[in-house]
């Protein structure tokens, strides 16, 4: 697959450190027109995300939370247990509104990463995404560890996963 990648993109593939391999079992397996008619991340008559669940469900404060959350919508997960520990996840974050407004203040000083990494990779970042990246990288390094205690192995599996915590 790097061979094909490599050949077809025309660039450098050194981004590329891990392959996450995921099987058709993990997650339900919905074709385009379901999708389009159960109005997931689109509505029917817009087109958009106007009238798609994801825009009822959608109040990430970051880009990133709002591709994940449109990964999870279009991917549902089958696993019993994993879908636990997300229900879990929303429920510790829903009776912790301190927990919340202080996720809250540090997501706010926190640039798009994937974006900026992904432009890393092609060559084609400024010095000024440069900065208000180590910048990013600078306030998660300070306050992930520091500042936020959960009960819920869900949520620190789910910090690892994004904060290197």
């Amino acid at each position: 697959m790097l061979n094909y990648l490599g050949i077809t993109q025309k660039s450098s593939l050194v981004h590329l450190k891990d392959i996450i391999v995921y099987t058709v079992e993990e997650y339900m397996g919905l074709d385009e027109h379901t999708k389009r008619n159960l109005e997931l991340t689109h509505g029917i008559t817009t087109g958009t995300k106007k009238g798609s669940l994801f825009q009822v469900l959608d109040s990430t404060k970051t880009s990133m939370g709002s591709r994940e959350l449109k990964k999870w919508i279009e991917k549902p997960l089958l696993d019993k247990g994993k879908i636990a520990d997300r229900l879990n996840l929303v429920e510790e974050l829903k009776e912790n509104l301190i927990l919340i407004d202080k996720i809250n203040g540090q997501l706010n000083q926190i640039n798009d990463i994937e974006r900026l990494s992904f432009k890393i990779s092609n060559s084609q970042i400024s010095p000024k995404e440069i900065k208000a990246l180590a910048n990013s990288f600078s306030k998660i390094k300070g306050n992930s560890k520091r500042n936020f205690k959960f009960k819920l192995y869900s949520f620190k599996r789910l910090c690892k996963k994004y904060l290197y915590y």
